[in-house]
């Protein structure tokens, strides 16, 4: 038996690409800081104002370690959309998705 707790996380390195495509895009300090702000901004907001984002652990410039700015952040179950209609869910379901979409971008504003 361990006295120590033990803890599974699923993390998600997110990392800067070898190339970009514009000086400006990909910006992962930025990206992180967002990310960090709309937290704060969660904790204090009621629970129909807050803005789903994963929690974000480290940042790290340093290109020694891997090569590659990068940081670190939980892991959030979700789907990725690339075609805005969404052809792939059902008329309900996409609905859902719509709703959500419009409730997230009032909460930012």
């Amino acid at each position: 038996q361990s006295t120590t707790p033990t803890i599974l996380a699923t993390l998600v390195l997110r990392k800067k690409p070898a190339q970009v495509a514009h000086v400006t895009a990909h910006a992962l300090h930025r990206e992180y800081r967002v990310l960090q702000q709309l937290a704060v901004h969660n904790r204090s907001t009621a629970v129909h104002r807050r803005v789903p984002v994963p929690r974000v652990y480290a940042y790290c410039r340093d290109m020694s370690v891997i090569g590659a700015e990068f940081y670190v952040m939980e892991y959030v179950r979700g789907r990725i959309f690339v075609d805005p209609a969404m052809p792939q869910l059902s008329p309900t379901d996409r609905w859902r998705a719509y709703q959500d979409m419009i409730r997230v971008l009032v909460a930012l504003h």
